[in-house]
């Protein structure tokens, strides 16, 4: 038995060329989207950005005011991602680079 997840399956769907894939990617994204808004009105933080890159589907997390600290559950998941200002600058840096 293979166990694949969800973006695993997603990655074998289009390097096998089933048809339609690309509409299952969007679908996915928009569920994504949809977990993350209800996340980040959970934790009173902005969302931005979700979307599948490099075989995962990911949402940038960013605070709601400046100086608020970086919720714990969010913190877990990237350890090593900045968390500073109110969102608006790394908002203009993620366009400006393409993300």
């Amino acid at each position: 038995m293979k166990l694949l997840s969800l973006e695993e399956v997603l990655i074998a769907a289009q390097e096998a060329g089933v048809p339609g894939v690309e509409d299952l990617v969007a679908q996915t994204e928009n569920m994504a989207e949809v977990a993350a808004a209800a996340l980040a009105a959970h934790l009173n933080i902005k969302h931005r950005n979700t979307n599948m890159w490099d075989g995962k589907i990911y949402t940038t997390f960013l605070p709601s005011q400046p100086g608020q600290a970086c919720p714990a559950v969010i913190d877990a998941g990237d350890r090593s991602g900045e968390w500073e200002g109110d969102g608006e600058e790394e908002e203009a840096q993620s366009m400006s680079m393409g993300g």
